[in-house]
């Protein structure tokens, strides 16, 4: 049995799950390690907390991790430190760290998109900001076209997501996405401006941003998890005088009813190959002429997709797409998708 480590929070979760018991308690940890001991590998859990209390010699270590989306965000540095100190200590991370950070991060995950994918592999190049002012330079210096869309740094479901057709309406949602109050300090603030000539106040709106171009002619997007060779499609419909198809509940259609073709799978295909993690959540556009990647994410990401709504998957045979019943539960196929890639790559087991 080859060894993995895989680290859970401080309530004992591992993973995301559809329909978990209990509620959001995650992965079945006894169904996980059946399926990972299936394929020769043998499942431990440990707490982030004990990482480096343990006396663990992690160098080379196989290493899965969760992540956290707690309101306020405050667990998820944690997570985000002790993840890095795994990479510094030598750990094989899976994913990569990058990809923990880009989880609820779109400023980050836009990063990774332009560093690992490019513009003419996405067929997105978008701009992120710290600060109103730093958006604001940008509109003044026609950095920006219109119409585009406005997406605070965190949230799902389009959740801090705007449409702006227009200089004004993009002014008016920059200032409603990053509104950062801290009414105490403002107020000091104020009084050293009127005592120091020449002081710049600090910004009042510093919450990050993200602002893509927007996609004309879209009628939804789908919704693509890849667990190694399996492609699972969930295709979702745009509300009436809406442009967000993410959370919209209209009119799903999953798998051969989802209207995916050929070639946007094999788009998705060259994304999981470029970005080569072990487990990938895409949602892609069309709009006729080529495809998109709005979003992706590659570690804590919903899997209803799969284990609601497709009665089969994609994988590829030779130069087709075909399709195959969805038989496996949530814990097998994630289990599935990380020994496919361990497959791709076995200088992690040292051979």
């Amino acid at each position: 049995m080859i060894p993995i480590s895989a680290i859970v929070d401080y309530k004992n979760r591992f993973g995301s799950k559809w329909k978990d018991e209990p509620y959001r308690s995650g992965f079945d940890q006894r169904l996980l390690s059946k399926a990972f001991a299936e394929r020769g590998f043998s499942l431990t859990f440990t707490p982030f907390s004990e990482v480096f209390a343990s006396g663990t010699n992690w160098k080379d270590r196989l290493v899965l991790y969760t992540s956290s989306e707690e309101i306020g965000r405050n667990y998820k540095p944690f997570i985000e430190d002790i993840v890095e100190g795994l990479a510094v200590a030598g750990a094989h991370l899976l994913p990569a760290e990058p990809f923990l950070r880009a989880h609820d991060d779109k400023v980050f995950m836009e990063i990774l998109r332009d560093q690992l994918l490019g513009e003419e592999l996405s067929g997105i190049k978008s701009r992120g900001f710290g600060t109103l002012e730093e958006f604001q330079s940008a509109l003044d210096g026609g950095q920006l076209t219109f119409p585009c869309v406005l997406k605070g740094a965190f949230g799902a479901m389009s959740r801090n997501v705007a449409l702006a057709r227009n200089a004004a309406e993009a002014l008016r949602e920059v200032k409603r996405l990053s509104r950062t109050p801290h009414y105490r300090f403002e107020w000091r603030d104020y009084l050293r401006s009127k005592r120091w000539p020449g002081y710049l106040r600090e910004s009042l709106y510093q919450q990050r941003l993200v602002v893509q171009p927007f996609i004309p002619g879209l009628d939804g997007d789908w919704k693509v998890l890849v667990y190694g060779d399996q492609y699972y499609v969930l295709k979702r419909h745009i509300r009436p005088g809406d442009f967000r198809a993410s959370g919209s509940h209209m009119d799903y259609r999953a798998g051969l009813e989802s209207g995916i073709t050929p070639e946007i799978l094999s788009f998705v295909e060259k994304i999981y190959q470029r970005l080569d993690v072990p487990h990938l959540s895409a949602d892609i556009a069309f709009d006729g002429k080529r495809s998109y990647l709005i979003e992706f994410q590659t570690v804590y990401f919903g899997t209803s997709t799969q284990a609601e709504f497709c009665k089969e998957y994609f994988i590829r045979r030779g130069e087709s797409w075909t399709h195959e019943p969805n038989t496996m539960s949530q814990e097998e196929v994630f289990a599935w998708g990380l020994s496919h890639y361990l497959k791709r790559h076995p200088e992690l087991l040292g051979k």
